[in-house]
């Protein structure tokens, strides 16, 4: 509050409070972007792990087919 000079208000609400108040938030957005995509890229990683455990499930079956039919 007391850091502003007159000169800073007077110029179209461009003071140093709403200015961190606007840094503030566009923060806020990158990081809920952020987030959107980690989360995304997160499920992503999920659904291939279990992709892949299913292929290795799938082997493992074959495998004791084989073993059944000797």
């Amino acid at each position: 509050m007391n850091d502003c000079t007159d000169e800073e208000h007077s110029m179209a609400q461009l003071s140093c409070i709403p200015n961190r108040i606007q840094k503030k938030k566009k923060k806020k957005k990158k990081k809920s972007l952020k987030r959107a995509d980690d989360d995304r890229k997160k499920k992503k990683k999920k659904k291939k792990k279990k992709k892949k455990k299913k292929k290795k499930k799938k082997k493992k079956k074959k495998k004791k087919k084989k073993k059944k039919k000797k």
